[in-house]
């Protein structure tokens, strides 16, 4: 195993950059050489929450580039360039974090990243991503936009008159209120 450097928090209030080995992803995972990571509201809040059980890596949302796919992994390739949300500071798994030079992530929680989008403009969208997705079209079910094609869908989507025609997003003025409100305007 080779070694990289990971921003660990092991007390209260308190982070320190260690030395750590680089994960192999599991077959459902793809290893992501970082470029840029995003401080999200949940970083602090876990660094400063309490201590955790074992010293654990910090840092959700990130954007690099894959550096290897475990073997179930089918639609991502090396050298791709990708954004990705990990649970960083979770003692159950407490090499998680993004805030390390390398992390082994699972491919569904993985995007492409357009070759005109920088990792430092891309590193801020995966939580509001995924929590708009999850919340208006997983949780809601807002039909989803019409623009899914690897999803077999090849014709845009009917409106479905039973489906929920208002939402409230509250919090519209935040990173992932926003992205909500463009997601429930697709």
């Amino acid at each position: 195993m080779s070694s990289q450097l990971g921003l660990y928090h092991h007390e209260c209030g308190v982070a320190e950059v260690r030395e750590c080995e680089i994960l192999e992803p599991t077959s459902s995972e793809v290893l992501v050489k970082v470029a840029a990571v995003a401080l999200s509201p949940i970083d602090w809040k876990i660094l400063y929450g309490s201590k955790p059980s074992v010293p654990t890596i910090l840092g959700c949302d990130f954007a690099g580039t894959v550096t290897c796919v475990g073997d179930a992994v089918t639609k991502l390739k090396i050298g791709e360039r990708v954004i990705g949300f990990v649970a960083g500071g979770n003692p159950l798994r407490p090499t998680d974090g993004a805030f390390a030079q390398y992390v082994a992530a699972p491919a569904h929680m993985i995007l492409r990243l357009p070759k005109n989008m920088s990792f430092e403009d891309a590193a801020s969208l995966p939580s509001p991503l995924f929590v708009g997705g999850l919340s208006l079209y997983k949780c809601l079910s807002i039909p989803y936009p019409p623009f899914l094609g690897d999803k077999g869908i090849k014709e845009p989507l009917a409106p479905d008159e039973s489906k929920v025609k208002e939402v409230l997003i509250y919090g519209g003025g935040t990173a992932t209120g926003s992205m909500q409100i463009q997601l429930a305007k697709l």
